[in-house]
């Protein structure tokens, strides 16, 4: 497929694989107060149009150093993602900057282009994508000490252009200039290390919200 083929995120390989999806049993009202605050904020519209969808658990592995699994699951330019996040390193000292484990949005499938919010076992959130073959970036933000091993609560809020990111329900990140080259999202890998079973990635808690935009 020309899109696995093509696409490098900061000089790696993407590649996509399909995510399925299964029941799911978590309980949604944590998701629903937040989407109920967001409203009331105004970061996304106060409407009752939106459908709220849940996914269960998604877990894989992967070593490959440099290079980034793609697991996509829906295709929206406005919507609110939210996933409890568990990874860990099956070696002590992988390349921090380039393990760990995120979302990718804004992906067009005919294109090299796509936007991705990942957390990093260097202890950074990195927000980067590229548009046009070039590659943007949002800078990074400190949000904890360097981890081979960890959990969080992950939450990304998308608006067409403006972007919100929550990490452990901490507004860390707002932007209302964000270029979406396409609505493709979903889960990713990022392969910091070839030993043994790479980095590990379990997603759970899955919730998506999505809204039509008012026109």
């Amino acid at each position: 497929m020309k899109f696995v083929r093509n696409i490098i995120l900061l000089a790696v390989g993407l590649i996509m694989i399909s995510f399925v999806q299964s029941p799911a049993y978590a309980d949604k009202t944590e998701f629903l107060e937040t989407l109920a605050q967001l409203k009331t904020s105004g970061i996304i519209p106060n409407t009752e149009e939106g459908q709220v969808i849940s996914y269960g658990s998604l877990t894989d592995n992967y070593a490959n150093m440099g290079s980034v699994k793609y697991y996509p699951i829906a295709e929206s330019d406005h919507f609110v993602l939210s996933s409890k996040i568990s990874w860990s390193s099956a070696s002590p000292t992988p390349n921090g900057p380039v393990s760990g484990c995120g979302y990718v949005f804004g992906t067009n499938p005919d294109t090299i282009d796509y936007q991705m919010i990942s957390i990093r076992m260097d202890g950074n959130l990195y927000f980067r994508g590229r548009n046009l073959g070039n590659p943007l970036s949002y800078g990074k933000i400190f949000i904890q000490n360097p981890s081979m091993q960890g959990e969080a609560l992950l939450t990304l809020v998308v608006n067409g252009s403006s972007v919100n990111i929550f990490f452990n329900g901490n507004n860390i990140k707002s932007r209302d200039d964000v270029v979406l080259p396409g609505n493709g999202l979903g889960f990713t890998i990022l392969s910091g290390t070839n030993k043994d079973f790479g980095t590990q990635c379990t997603f759970e808690d899955i919730f998506l919200y999505t809204w039509q935009d008012e026109i």
